[in-house]
């Protein structure tokens, strides 16, 4: 019994951690990894997947291409990772030629330790469209490698992130 109590302490340590992730995949010449994060939905918290690309120039680069694709966000919000960053979102949005339509929340960190720019993307009944569990999530995390892959240098992004 006393052998149990260390195993069942660690197991139950591996279980409370907040982050789970995958390795590292790769696609259309993008490094990315799925993390499975916390969010907070009102006074709720649920567990989403999070879609971080490592082959960036900044942790803007998420943000800079949903707005090179559909515009300027319909709203700002403090990054959930506390840096002095905001997270940008874009609301009904379409990434396919049909009716899918999601909400894509962007966000990116740029420490010493870390260094990524993140999606986050829900479907019209709030569904996490990058969980590997979603029938859309393949397609989706290929449309967003592909936009990643194809992202432009230079756009007025920056200017009127700063506006």
């Amino acid at each position: 019994m006393k052998k149990l109590i260390p195993i069942i302490f660690t197991l139950f340590l591996i279980g409370c951690s907040s982050y789970k992730s995958s390795e590292y995949s790769y696609s259309n010449n993008q490094k990315y990894k799925l993390v499975t994060v916390p969010f907070e939905v009102g006074k709720d918290t649920i567990l989403v997947t999070e879609i971080r690309f490592y082959k960036i120039s900044s942790a803007l680069n998420t943000q800079q291409v949903l707005y090179d694709k559909f515009g300027k966000w319909n709203q700002k919000t403090i990054s959930k990772y506390g840096n002095r960053m905001n997270q940008l979102v874009w609301i009904n949005k379409s990434l396919f030629k049909d009716n899918h339509q999601f909400t894509i929340l962007a966000d990116g960190v740029e420490t010493k330790t870390d260094y990524y720019a993140s999606m986050i993307l829900f479907d019209t009944n709030f569904k996490d469209c990058i969980n590997p569990s979603h029938p859309l999530s393949k397609l989706v995390i290929k449309k967003l490698t592909e936009m990643m892959g194809t992202r432009l240098s230079v756009t007025d992004f920056y200017t009127v992130l700063k506006e």
